[in-house]
């Protein structure tokens, strides 16, 4: 590790802290119908913008594209190494803060506000990183360019519109996720499926809700039931013994009763922590006497627990990303039409055309018209030269082992070709990434910036 850049970036922590609330001051949640020809709204624009003022100020050469994304270049040439953040943010509404979340506020040795962690914060430890680079005048054989895209948070075309000019540096690395490294993000294959269930004269089931996105394990389900008793039901969930999830039975008129099962959330890439109130509902009105196939069959494919995908025939693994995850998200049953939405991840020995196939395969063998929008997976061999440097930067600078990580979840460079997450968050941090209360500790804060350093240094140094 270069000790002078290190000790450089210790001395400018303050003016770094300064130019992260200078991007934190702007409410960069991306608009979708923005209305003075930018993009993605002023907000991001503006924070764009000033982001760009300031590597000008320090020398550097930029360039916005259009609003969509800005580069920064340390230096004339063509650029080895890409380092990819982002300036937009997720909402953040003021209740529940200690703090106001536009305004950096520095306490207790961290900095709060929207965008400290994700992903302002980071984005401006690698500026600085350059920045030091440059002043002190570390001799450097390639080029390298920190690319600020404006719309990661809602999957948009930011980086489509960048490639329409730039093609990414031949190597790549983000710092919107976590340390040591992620190499391996698994494929995904969202669905929906749907069926028409018999509307009777008789005792059935009128109505099921529950879900708001695709990508999470759903806390609360309920179901409409026209002709069942309360007890009958109860009764139901209390023979499953389904643990974990709590059931209430509400009368609304002499036959009428709402069946109601809370659960636990989770993010669809890691239901394991979760307890999905979706199948656990879906278990109770299976067993519940009438004519709705198609809801005996939906939980027969999503059985409660069952988080890989066993049940449908899906579940597989490989020894490089793990096992598959499988997650029935969002149903709702309306006017004789149930219809259901499940997030898929895959490992990546397998393809989102294969996966594709046989998840339609069985879907419409259980009687469901189904689509399938498949991702394909996302793997950078460990042995190569980027995943072996920051590896190598990462041990010298925590003393920790690295280490190769596999997710179920897309990072930034998911759709590019060589890139991988590389920081900032250290393990055993708690951020609040997308919470309330989004925070950077001061003291990793300056670690990953300096981390940052070394990283282009050992990579395009000469």
């Amino acid at each position: 590790m270069n000790e002078q850049l290190n000790q450089w970036l210790q001395d400018h922590l303050d003016d770094m802290i300064a130019t992260t609330a200078a991007l934190v001051k702007h409410n960069g949640v991306v608009e979708t119908a923005p209305t003075d020809g930018t993009p993605y709204g002023k907000a991001v624009a503006d924070c764009l913008d000033e982001a760009l003022r300031i590597a000008d100020g320090f020398g550097m050469k930029t360039k916005n594209f259009g609003h969509y994304a800005g580069t920064v270049e340390l230096q004339d040439g063509t650029p080895k190494l890409g380092i990819l953040a982002h300036l937009d943010v997720v909402p953040a509404p003021a209740d529940g803060w200690t703090s106001p979340p536009f305004e950096l506020t520095v306490r207790n040795g961290k900095m709060y506000g929207r965008g400290t962690a994700d992903d302002k914060g980071p984005a401006v430890a690698v500026l600085y990183a350059m920045r030091g680079i440059k002043e002190l005048g570390l001799p450097l054989k390639s080029n390298v360019r920190l690319i600020l895209g404006c719309a990661e948070e809602v999957g948009g075309d930011d980086m489509e519109q960048y490639q329409k000019h730039e093609a990414f540096p031949p190597l790549l690395f983000t710092p919107d996720a976590d340390f040591p490294i992620i190499n391996i993000e698994k494929g995904r294959l969202p669905s929906a499926m749907t069926a028409a269930v018999p509307q009777t004269t008789g005792a059935h089931i009128a109505h099921i809700l529950s879900g708001t996105v695709i990508n999470a394990v759903p806390a609360v389900a309920e179901a409409t039931l026209i002709g069942y008793n309360g007890n009958e039901a109860l009764q139901a969930a209390g023979e499953l013994s389904l643990e974990g999830v709590q059931f209430t039975a509400c009368s609304k008129d002499d036959s009428t009763i709402l069946l109601t099962c809370h659960g636990v959330p989770a993010h669809a890439a890691f239901p394991e922590g979760g307890r999905n109130a979706l199948t656990a509902l879906l278990a109770v009105l299976a067993k519940l006497p009438g004519d709705h196939e198609p809801i005996r069959a939906l939980s027969r494919l999503f059985p409660y627990g069952d988080n890989e995908g066993i049940a449908n025939g899906m579940a597989t693994a490989d020894e490089v990303s793990g096992k598959l995850t499988m997650v029935l998200s969002m149903c709702e049953l309306a006017n004789g039409t149930l219809t259901a939405k499940a997030d898929c991840r895959f490992p990546v020995s397998h393809t989102a055309a294969e996966m594709t196939a046989k998840f339609t395969g069985i879907l419409q063998n259980a009687g469901f018209a189904v689509s399938c929008n498949g991702v394909e997976p996302h793997y950078v061999e460990s042995d190569s030269e980027i995943v072996q440097t920051l590896l190598s930067v990462y041990e010298d600078h925590t003393g920790e082992p690295g280490r190769c990580i596999a997710i179920g979840g897309g990072t930034y460079v998911h759709d590019t070709e060589n890139g991988v997450a590389f920081g900032p968050n250290f393990e055993g941090e708690e951020l609040c990434l997308h919470g309330i209360d989004e925070n950077m500790p001061l003291d990793s804060f300056l670690k990953s910036a300096q981390i940052y350093g070394d990283a282009i240094l050992r990579l395009c140094g000469e």
